[in-house]
């Protein structure tokens, strides 16, 4: 095993925020004076995976050739695009492991500003055969020997050659690689999941890795994301029948299928008679799916973009169908990484073959859950709060079809839900059966075929109570009337005492009549 900093570097375009004035899309001239920097490592380089530091630093990983062989290779930059001299004196790292090829896939940033990449690396004698490789870097760019064995971890699955392609960090510091592993006669989805330390975590599926066929053929991981539930996603490519689909699997984090997505844990997209195929996935906040990939459309290939829901359906909101292509050029289309905007949009970044391979960058429209309503309002009545508000001023596509109702009577600290949704545009609702006399929260979310939004700043109201009995009664005759006397009841219900209404019975309480409310 040996490391070496700083042999040569890669060619790459990276393209930012342009300066004041420049309009979107210009280079920045900010970054490297042109908006462009190219790295010579060795004698043939790549950067195949790239990351930005919490402080703006751009980390690139790839592969370099040291003439004989690849080596993994890692570059920073700072966000003005020179080579960051802290990191290993030059910017610049090589890693080679065993003297024999070794490729960085995908990187990845630490919370703690610790650099993961996950790639393959050849094992046996004859440098044919792979095992997934991912390595630790320091923040100054040396291996982290509190990582593995002196900053590197080999993972073989046992029966052929492994790729990890994909990459992802969980919350709780864990390190999950994925891609494809033989099982002895083609390929499956391999997932690995790694302590902090480097370990092969055992509490994922007994000895920290598992293969996952999704159909009889080969199936190929490429991309990773984590949801919040900590369940693990991958998409990749399943061979099924004459051609190749889109596949999605999902595992718990104990690394079994997650049966409640599509009943089985996976989910394979058609969408022409082609082949189909996934490269890059996103998370939606509403625990959708979004992948891209390529299309076959008879003559070459087309981007394409698939939408799911979090239970693994097809997203009719999307494209009506969840699935939508898109021809940049006369050549092949191929989409390789994805981003979701906040809005929604989805920005895929890929390859257009023409003349010569460009870099193309396609942004597509998503319908989002909307956004809050507004100016909310509770009329507190006996046991009930009568709420208005205003719909929201964006339903993010798709029309609102109800709203969802809740209530707190704890400050805010757990929620009540008086109707998961009213079923109606109104933006009045009446709740009805509160406790009165509590002081109640309020907060109202928009909801439409996408899913419910966010909810609104919070109203408050006091549901009234029925007074209480006034006590101390008394009956002073007089002559053709009765003057009555009593005192004012301890619990007035929440509101002024407007009245009373006083009544008499006549032979025992058998038979009687009201008279005029009076107030004392």
């Amino acid at each position: 095993m040996a490391v070496t900093a700083g042999l040569g570097l890669t060619a790459m375009l990276l393209v930012g925020v342009g300066p004041v004035g420049a309009a979107p899309g210009d280079l920045d001239t900010t970054f490297s004076n042109d908006g462009k920097v190219t790295t010579d490592i060795g004698t043939t380089d790549a950067g195949r995976a790239v990351a930005i530091q919490s402080d703006g630093k751009i980390v690139v990983a790839g592969t370099a050739s040291n003439g004989s062989n690849n080596d993994i290779a890692v570059l920073r930059y700072t966000s003005a695009g020179v080579l960051d001299t802290s990191f290993s004196a030059d910017g610049k790292v090589v890693v080679d492991i065993d003297s024999k090829d070794d490729v960085g896939y995908s990187v990845a940033i630490q919370s703690d500003g610790k650099i993961v990449v996950a790639g393959a690396s050849a094992t046996d004698s004859f440098g044919l055969s792979f095992d997934f490789a991912v390595i630790r870097l320091t923040t100054s760019g040396s291996l982290d020997s509190t990582f593995g064995t002196n900053g590197i971890v080999t993972i073989g699955f046992g029966f052929g050659s492994d790729y990890a392609t994909g990459l992802a960090i969980a919350s709780d510091g864990d390190i999950v690689a994925v891609g494809y592993g033989s099982n002895g006669s083609n390929f499956d989805f391999a997932v690995a999941r790694l302590t902090s330390a480097g370990v092969l975590d055992t509490a994922f599926d007994s000895d920290g890795k598992v293969l996952v066929p999704v159909g009889s053929g080969a199936d190929y991981g490429h991309a990773v994301a984590i949801a919040s539930d900590g369940d693990i996603l991958v998409a990749g490519t399943s061979h099924k029948g004459s051609d190749d689909d889109i596949a999605v699997v999902r595992l718990t984090s104990a690394g079994a299928l997650a049966t409640a997505f599509s009943a089985d844990g996976k989910v394979t997209v058609a969408i022409g008679s082609g082949d189909d195929e996934a490269r890059g996935i996103a998370l939606l906040a509403d625990g959708g799916i979004v992948i891209v990939g390529e299309s076959g459309n008879g003559s070459n290939d087309d981007i394409a973009v698939v939408r799911l829901t979090s239970a693994g359906a097809l997203d009719t909101t999307f494209s009506g169908d969840g699935k939508a292509t898109v021809a940049v050029g006369s050549g092949a289309d191929v989409g390789h990484a994805v981003v979701v905007t906040s809005a929604w949009k989805v920005i895929v970044v890929g390859t257009t073959a023409g003349g010569d391979d460009d870099v193309v960058v396609v942004v597509v429209d998503g319908t989002a859950p909307p956004v809050a309503p507004t100016s909310l309002t509770g009329t507190a009545d006996t046991a009930r709060v009568d709420l208005s508000w205003t719909a929201p001023s964006v339903t993010g596509g798709s029309p609102v079809t109800g709203y969802r109702i809740e209530y707190s009577t704890d400050s805010g600290a757990n929620w009540t839900v008086a109707t998961a949704s009213t079923g109606t545009t109104a933006t009045t609702y009446a709740a009805v059966g509160l406790s009165s006399g509590t002081v109640h929260q309020f907060r109202v979310s928009a909801v439409t075929a996408v899913g419910t939004g966010v909810p609104s700043a919070t109203a408050t109201a006091t549901p009234l109570a029925t007074p209480g009995a006034p006590t101390g009664l008394t009956a002073t005759a007089g002559p053709n009337q009765i003057t009555l006397a009593w005192t004012t009841p301890t619990v007035v219900g929440g509101s002024a005492i407007s009245g009373y209404r006083s009544e008499y019975a006549v032979a025992g309480g058998i038979s009687g009549g009201g008279l005029a409310p009076s107030s004392r």
